[in-house]
């Protein structure tokens, strides 16, 4: 299962909790786009513009074995269109690497 969370600082709005940005989630199985029952396959929420974005695994049994990738060397995609990321932007993993820095595949840095 993947995440790709777009956050788009370009649409803050003011709310009564704060300076609010939206942010974009897509899912992925397998590196195929999961969609919704309404036919979409983006889900966009609303954030606090200064909130920071953490990865958790949350686990219901103890035999479950899982791999998380967090970082630019654990990644087995190497395209923007495997992970469904928007083309003309900066693409980092969750430690902060980067992963897509322009429109060809993955970043060398």
């Amino acid at each position: 299962v993947g995440v790709l969370i777009y956050v788009d600082d370009g649409t803050a709005f003011t709310t009564w909790d704060g300076e609010m940005v939206n942010a974009t989630v897509s899912f992925s199985v397998d590196g195929q786009p999961v969609t919704s029952l309404a036919g979409g396959t983006d889900l966009t929420l609303s954030i606090p513009k200064e909130e920071e974005l953490y990865p958790t695994v949350t686990l219901h049994d103890a035999s479950t074995k899982v791999m998380c990738r967090f970082c630019r060397e654990d990644m087995q995609v190497l395209t923007r269109d495997g992970i469904g990321a928007q083309e003309g932007e900066a693409v980092f993993a969750l430690d902060g690497s980067v992963l897509f820095e322009d429109d060809e595949g993955m970043s060398e840095s």
